[in-house]
């Protein structure tokens, strides 16, 4: 139940905020994300809060059009983040939205090599 309305924040939050600016935006709080990369590693988030922006003046149009990726601004830092909010294959049951970040550098690189990165999930983090 808690992973539904996670999900359904997070949908919420996406439609919601179409605005650069953070502050319109309303706060969404991660236990971890991936960091991104092309064997993406776990890392633990902190108290600060993650803002999903459609449209930020320093999102690179390319990343954000053609590789899928969303502009986030956490604890004063710019990210760019693949999610997943989608069930298991084979299954319905709800479950926490996975985030995969990184700074502009990496997301650029696997950009240009046409390379996504993956994760396996084996249940809860």
């Amino acid at each position: 139940m808690r992973a539904l309305a996670g999900f359904l924040a997070i949908c919420a939050l996406a439609a919601y905020s179409a605005f650069a600016d953070p502050s319109d935006a309303q706060p969404i709080q991660l236990k971890g994300y991936y960091e991104l990369n092309k064997v993406p590693i776990w890392r633990e988030s902190d108290a600060a809060p993650w803002y999903v922006l459609r449209k930020a003046p320093w999102a690179d149009e390319s990343l954000v059009r053609y590789g899928g990726y969303v502009p986030v601004l956490h604890d004063g830092k710019q990210y760019y983040c693949l999610t997943d909010a989608f069930p298991l294959s084979g299954t319905h049951i709800a479950r926490e939205p996975i985030f995969i970040c990184g700074d502009h550098t990496m997301a650029k690189f696997l950009y240009d090599t046409n390379s996504k990165p993956t994760v396996k999930v084996y249940g809860q983090h």
